[in-house]
């Protein structure tokens, strides 16, 4: 049969501007002697009062059936999968308690047919105040949707667990990219780290705390790093295997760049990097409040071109530590020619926001 649980085992329910979501994977385990294929997954919310709400699924129907968004679905005897959640978002407007989840598998084993899973998610009581780490208009490049790297660390990957990952504190993080009102994070053909609107621009503190963990001398990239050529999915598996190896050597901090770590001395924790080479001014033990410069935007680190990486997480260890949904006090959202005022909820991947 095949056994299904989540992970994290707190599941949050993150209520961001147009829709709220929920941020798992799976982690199926097949105890059978046979392979089992993953041939649907469907997903039926109800209200606290156990009132249906909807019913949503991937599924093999189609001559370009829905389920092909996840690319591994065999499960091999004996092992495991992880799966990251493909049902995720849903209106606001749903007073979502509860959601069932039925994972329908074909074969030989004829008990290996079908699993079921509840998630209960909870709505995260942030207990820090924070404003965005940046002033003027921003790109959101990366946030932490379904298709977003932050969500997509596979822990269960040998590879990642080689590393020492084992949780995800990236899980809600925010790529911040300075950008004009065109949505343009760069002048000319942004060959250049100076091409950017990001570039040598302050770096503020989100939130009071005191500094727990910095670096400042780690070299800036100079040249921006170009996506990968169309590759045939065998080429993709070695270039994947290429950069755990990768990562593996430099390890994860040197990856981060130049960074702060803040303690809030609540359990929560902001991570802020890839910031420019000898621009942090703050020290560990430093205390600091809210709206303080703490350095300058860089490109250091595993970063592609200049932007904030910011993330909220539960510990001080990034191995170790999972993300946390993060709210700020107060942004506008910038919808063409309309401004919105957004107050304490989560942007994500592809707005223009503004400080």
């Amino acid at each position: 049969m095949i056994k299904v649980n989540h992970y994290p085992d707190i599941v949050f329910l993150e209520r961001g501007v147009f829709h709220q979501s929920v941020n798992f994977e799976f982690r199926c385990h097949n105890t059978s002697k046979h392979d089992a294929l993953l041939e649907s997954i469907s997903a039926t919310g109800f209200d606290e009062k156990n009132n249906f709400l909807f019913k949503l699924f991937v599924d093999s129907n189609a001559m370009a059936p829905s389920i092909e968004v996840i690319p591994q679905r065999k499960l091999e005897p004996k092992k495991g999968l992880e799966i990251f959640n493909p049902i995720a978002d849903f209106p606001l407007e749903y007073a979502l308690e509860r959601i069932d989840f039925t994972m329908r598998f074909i074969s030989k084993d004829t008990d290996n047919l079908q699993s079921q899973i509840s998630i209960k998610p909870s709505i995260y009581e942030q207990k820090t105040a924070l404003d965005l780490p940046f002033k003027g208009i921003c790109l959101i490049t990366d946030g932490h949707d379904f298709l977003a790297h932050h969500r997509r660390i596979p822990l269960m990957n040998p590879f990642v667990s080689k590393i020492g990952l084992t949780a995800n504190s990236g899980r809600f993080a925010y790529d911040f990219t300075l950008a004009d009102l065109n949505g343009n994070i760069h002048k000319g053909d942004g060959s250049n780290v100076e091409d950017y609107h990001g570039w040598d621009k302050p770096v503020f503190c989100p939130g009071d705390g005191k500094v727990v963990s910095t670096a400042r001398d780690k070299p800036d990239n100079d040249k921006i790093r170009q996506p990968f050529i169309p590759l045939a999915p065998e080429e993709y598996e070695q270039l994947r295997i290429q950069a755990f190896e990768r990562l593996e050597k430099l390890g994860l901090k040197e990856i981060l760049g130049n960074h702060v770590i803040i303690d809030h001395g609540n359990g929560e924790f902001s991570l802020l990097n890839h910031m420019q080479q000898d621009s942090v001014r703050v020290e560990v033990a430093d205390e600091i409040a809210r709206g303080t410069i703490m350095g300058k935007i860089g490109n250091s680190g595993d970063s592609w071109f200049p932007h904030i990486h910011y993330e909220l997480q539960n510990g001080k260890n990034i191995f170790t530590s999972e993300g946390l949904p993060s709210t700020f006090r107060e942004f506008k959202l910038l919808l063409g020619t309309t401004v919105k005022k957004i107050t304490n909820l989560c942007p994500n991947t592809g707005m223009i926001i503004k400080s």
